[in-house]
């Protein structure tokens, strides 16, 4: 049965290469309407990739938005001061060809467009001034502590170790696709010469 169904297919694929994609679309607003007793709010936009310098900086300022759950700005002025949700976060997704920052709450529909303003508010007050000097030390001696805790155990570590192939994996991938991108620039550049070359030549 599996040679049947299986056996026309070529003992090695010849993977298509994946362009990347930036999410890059303006700020904008989208209300779906639902019959549901809550507003529920889904926020995002372009994010940071694992392979980029500037991963783990971006990753700690992540936390300090939103990702450290009780001591994240975000759930200070959405939960504490204003009382609009029980709970804001906020994360960084990252995959083979795209990145994101992308978080969720909950609230009620009367006040959702005031949810909206103190999250986009803080989102825009971080990317202009940065965190404090304070948050970056207590976010990096937390994401440390995490860490070692997330280790400590045989089984974590086995997971931990399990993890890594997929993450080599991908960095494989993403550095054949540069390689590939490259070549086909080289290509075009040569191209593009030679074009020019034969203008020149047949010029009078």
């Amino acid at each position: 049965m599996l040679d049947k169904t299986f056996g026309g297919l070529p003992a090695k694929a010849s993977l298509t290469p994946v362009a990347d994609v930036d999410a890059a679309k303006p700020p904008q607003r989208a209300f779906i309407p639902l019959d549901v007793p809550q507003t529920v709010v889904t926020f995002g936009g372009p994010g940071i990739q694992r392979h980029d310098p500037d991963f783990m900086a971006g990753y700690v300022v992540n936390h300090i938005l939103g990702g450290g759950g009780l001591s994240s700005r975000l759930y200070r002025e959405v939960r504490e001061k204003r009382g609009l949700a029980y709970s804001v976060y906020e994360s960084l997704l990252w995959m083979d060809h795209s990145a994101l920052f992308i978080g969720n709450t909950g609230t009620r529909a009367d006040r959702a467009g005031e949810t909206v303003d103190a999250i986009e508010k803080e989102i825009r007050r971080i990317a202009e001034e940065g965190p404090t000097q304070k948050e970056l030390d207590e976010a990096k001696s937390y994401l440390k502590g995490s860490q070692m805790l997330a280790l400590d155990t045989s089984s974590k570590l086995a997971s931990g170790a399990a993890a890594i192939p997929a993450r080599q994996a991908a960095d494989r991938l993403h550095r054949e696709a540069q390689r590939h991108r490259r070549r086909g620039d080289a290509r075009r550049r040569q191209k593009g010469r030679a074009s020019d070359c034969g203008a020149r030549a047949c010029s009078p």
